[in-house]
């Protein structure tokens, strides 16, 4: 197997993952979060965007703790399915990014562990002329479309390309790690 179809196979995809009423109100709940300015790298010349987190050790909004038990139902059945093996589930840290108008991320990774795992929602009303893909450095994107489930190995380099959304481009991400289950004998 080619190393990029390796990778693809650690890209999933779910479309239409929230019922409309809920969507409606994460999308309430996300702009009246409390923003802070943030960066994925270190690099100066790489445009600031704001983040959020609604999910870690000290806090814990309602609305995203449900989000986050939805979408990782979600991509850990999948994963127990494709492989026949249980996993639990180990959330590292919850949060909103917002990228205004014309500003994109750099290329980062989200964890060192193949253990890692990256779980992008996208939530907002979007039109394709808007761009803003999430871009792997392996070439391979992926669009933003709205209540759109992004999993991916947070070891695989990407970043948020520069998008044309006069509203801005929400994102709700969830790093966690998976642990296989030992099986008892």
């Amino acid at each position: 197997m080619r190393k990029s179809d390796q990778r693809r196979k650690k890209i999933k995809i779910y479309d239409n993952v929230l019922g409309g009423q809920f969507l409606d109100y994460i999308n309430f709940s996300m702009v009246r979060l409390k923003w802070e300015l943030h960066s994925s790298t270190t690099d100066p010349k790489t445009p600031l965007f704001f983040t959020s987190v609604v999910l870690d050790k000290n806090e814990r909004k309602p609305e995203f703790e449900y989000l986050f038990r939805l979408v990782t139902s979600t991509a850990i059945n999948d994963l127990q399915t494709s492989t026949g093996k249980k996993y639990n589930v180990e959330l590292e840290k919850g949060y909103v990014n917002l990228y205004p108008f014309g500003v994109g991320g750099d290329w980062h990774i989200d964890s060192r562990s193949t253990d890692g795992k990256t779980i992008l929602f996208y939530p907002s009303d979007w039109k394709e002329e808007y761009e803003g893909a999430t871009e792997f450095q392996s070439g391979e994107k992926v669009e933003y479309r709205k209540n759109r489930l992004l999993v991916f190995d947070g070891t695989i380099p990407h970043r948020c390309a520069i998008h044309h959304n006069p509203k801005n481009r929400y994102t709700i991400a969830f790093k966690i790690f998976t642990k296989q289950v030992p099986v008892k004998e």
